[in-house]
């Protein structure tokens, strides 16, 4: 089983969830109450599009970080990522 792995599964899905929950909010706080039907429709689907790019960035870089992080700890892994 590699603890890495799921490790990085685990922070992943957290940071994405955080980044979509912030998404959310902040679209909630700034539609105004009197927006038609349509215009919600299109901002739902932005905020969507919008919460999933940003997501995608986080995760990125919290995967990178913990890659870091080992490379810190563990010099080895550093000449097996190099010699792949």
């Amino acid at each position: 089983m590699n603890w890495l792995l799921i490790g990085k599964s685990i922070a992943g899905f957290v940071t994405s969830a955080g980044v979509s929950a912030i998404v959310t909010n902040v679209i909630t706080a700034t539609t105004p109450q009197n927006t038609k039907m349509f215009n919600k429709a299109l901002i739902v689907v932005g905020g969507f599009v919008l919460s999933s790019m940003i997501s995608q960035q986080a995760v990125t870089y919290v995967e990178k970080e913990i890659d870091g992080l080992l490379v810190i700890t563990k010099p080895e892994l550093k000449e097996e990522k190099t010699s792949e």
